[in-house]
């Protein structure tokens, strides 16, 4: 080799390495490398906290100066509200989702849930998806407490720790002094919040069902009330104990129990709103109450009674949105992604929003529905939706489709007039529990609200779409009845595709085969493929449209990962696919956290991007991270958009 020859080989040689050093590939070797497209995983410090960005806030403190100290569980980030200006920053973590030590600005928090305050002005953490108790403490975070398994209580008093070991169904005693740990009792299903007064450690467990204390001499538990509905928040206040519950989504209480009587009072009921939603924690400064809301993502200040309430935190519910330009704007619970037929407009849903992102302009903009659920048909802010799971946009690019999974129905939005109808679909609405809404083809029927209706067409939880290339045809994944459907775009008329109804995974003729949690659909672009994704399955099956046969693409009814042939791979919990070019499918992954590549002509699958690790991490194709990764769409022939949900952005993944 000539001496130039060996200089161009030691060049690239060093090219390389210093590409690997910064995180970055060369141009041949970028497929699978992940960004963010758009989204911020939250906002508002350093402005007024009624400006701010909450998600899902479990748990809080104030210290003697009111100030408050907020596990802003979904941001993954402890914030910090000054007690007197009202300036909210962020008290610790990155927004990353992890567990990583060190700085407090740079370190990773796991969903935090609870946090206290030691003696010395430390704050002591607890992650609700980790193994431990984590102190903050001169601007350095540091794992206290280990063998602690998701705890949903932790309360100091002088140098003793009290913590909720939920997971492991007991209470422990620690110290801000020691890492170690003792026992306080045992057999408390799913302990929660705490509160001390005397001798006796007041919890509430069972999942919030009920209400008692714990003698700390003797570890024994006392039930004080145990028909309690979702009680979550709990503290000592002039003697008193004070309780928050209710149920979600309709009303909260505040109520008090007094140790020297035993006297439960009831002191405020109140129903729901779209920010009095869902209490998770309560605290006082002063004669000041605090109350915080997860699923208000609000903090409001009211009197000792609870009453004359003034929210002081939250902005927007469950990290709502923030339209503007893609660099700056914010989406809460990306779910659905849709490209517009001339590819000049991307649609989407955060939090039972349609959104547009206008592709020339780059810009974010609210089109039609609101965060909190309902059925509501309307123009714009009017119209309301309950957990859409599937969108569709006609040929024409003029109309969305959307599976409306809690409402039972499919809906038609149309882009010009901003119109929200329903298309088919009858019985329950807005439904949250798993009542079933039953199986029935026939008529649209949308306004009646009661199942059993002869003639009327009635859905179980529809999450799947589909359209046909002539915009006449939808095919509905309706997914608790564990069957495949067609809707007659025209009339609303529905009827059997594929499915028997019951669960199972049988291939063959079309309508004797079992679907089990069939939740999305995908059409071939030659129109003669139905792809369905089942969760229950944990595969992909394939219905050939003319011969009306079923079979299965990939998997095999287990959860499971593995790359290779298709009659050998695993998928676990799959979401969504997507056509890119060349007979490529790609598949987002719910059980694996990651975004597979099938290649229809090779039948092989392989990973194309994540790591297999919850998280928000960009770059390398194993490095990067997704934390539920859901519906996906072709930006363009190099670049697949991934909508990736509880991270609220919309990730990039390069393709070439």
């Amino acid at each position: 080799m000539t001496n130039n020859s060996q200089r161009a080989v030691f060049i690239v040689a060093i090219f390389l390495v210093a590409m690997v050093i910064i995180g970055a590939s060369p141009a041949w070797a970028r497929v699978g490398v992940v960004s963010t497209w758009l989204g911020r995983t939250y906002a508002g410090d350093g402005a007024d906290a009624t400006l701010a960005n909450l998600d899902g806030p479990h748990g809080f403190i104030a210290d003697a100066s009111c100030n408050l100290y907020i596990a802003d569980t979904l941001n993954h980030v402890i914030r910090k509200i000054d007690g007197t200006t009202n300036v909210i920053t962020t008290f610790a973590g990155s927004g990353q989702l992890g567990l990583v030590n060190g700085s407090a600005s740079a370190a990773t928090f796991k969903q935090p849930s609870e946090v206290a305050l030691g003696p010395s002005g430390e704050l002591y953490v607890s992650d609700s998806d980790g193994p431990r108790i984590r102190r903050v403490k001169d601007g350095v975070i540091r794992n206290w407490i280990s063998g602690i398994k998701n705890s949903d209580g932790l309360l100091i008093s002088g140098t003793t720790m009290y913590v909720s070991d939920t997971g492991n169904n007991r209470v422990v005693r620690g110290s801000t002094t020691s890492s170690a740990l003792s026992v306080v009792a045992t057999n408390v299903t799913k302990p929660g919040k705490l509160a001390l007064s005397g001798n006796d450690l007041y919890l509430v467990y069972n999942s919030g069902a009920a209400f008692g204390k714990i003698d700390l001499t003797t570890g024994v538990l006392t039930p004080i009330k145990t028909d309690f509905l979702n009680a979550d928040g709990l503290t000592l206040h002039n003697g008193l104990i004070y309780i928050i519950s209710g149920e979600h989504g309709v009303w909260n209480d505040i109520s008090t129990y007094n140790p020297s009587n035993g006297g439960l009072t009831l002191i405020k009921h109140v129903l729901e709103n779209q920010w009095y939603n869902h209490a998770s924690d309560i605290d006082f400064c002063g004669t000041s109450m605090r109350l915080l809301f997860s699923g208000g993502s609000s903090v409001y200040r009211a009197d000792e009674l609870g009453l004359n309430e003034e929210k002081i935190a939250g902005i927007y519910r469950w990290n709502d949105s923030a339209d503007g330009p893609r660099a700056t704007a914010l989406v809460g619970r990306p779910t659905l992604l849709v490209m517009s037929p001339n590819k000049l407009h991307l649609y989407l849903t955060a939090n039972q929003q349609i959104k547009e992102v206008n592709l020339r302009t780059n810009q974010l903009k609210y089109i039609a529905g609101a965060a909190p659920d309902d059925y509501v048909d309307g123009t714009a802010t009017i119209a309301r939706l309950s957990r859409p799971s599937q969108m569709v946009i006609s040929p024409k690019g003029t109309t969305l489709y959307i599976a409306d999974r809690n409402n039972n129905r499919i809906r038609v939005f149309n882009i010009q007039t901003k119109l929200m109808t329903t298309l088919t679909g009858a019985g329950y609405t807005n439904a949250f529990n798993e009542t079933s809404n039953a199986y029935a083809e026939g008529a649209a029927c949308p306004s009646v609200m009661s199942p059993g209706t002869a003639g009327c067409a009635y859905f179980n939880r529809p999450m799947g779409l589909a359209i046909s290339a002539d915009g006449k045809t939808l095919y509905v994944a309706d997914t608790n009845n564990n069957r495949i459907r067609t809707v007659n775009v025209a009339t609303g008329r529905t009827a059997l595709l594929a499915g028997t109804g019951t669960a199972g995974l049988k291939n063959g003729a079309a309508k004797n085969a079992r679907f089990k949690s069939p939740v999305s659909l995908l059409l071939s672009t030659n129109g003669r493929i139905l792809y369905v994704v089942e969760t229950g399955n944990h595969d992909i099956r394939a219905i050939d449209l003319k011969t009306k046969q079923v079979g299965t693409l990939v998997g095999n009814g287990k959860a499971g990962f593995r790359d290779g042939a298709f009659s050998q791979a695993r998928l676990s919990l799959p979401n969504y696919l997507a056509f890119g070019p060349k007979n490529i499918l790609y598949l987002s992954e719910g059980g694996t956290l990651r975004i597979r590549e099938l290649n229809l002509v090779t039948r092989q699958i392989r990973t194309l991007a994540g790591s297999g690790k919850a998280g928000s991490l960009n770059g390398l194709p194993t490095q990067a991270s997704f934390a539920n990764p859901k519906q996906l769409v072709m930006l363009d022939s190099k670049t697949l958009l991934v909508a990736d949900n509880p991270n609220d952005l919309i990730r990039a993944i390069s393709l070439k």
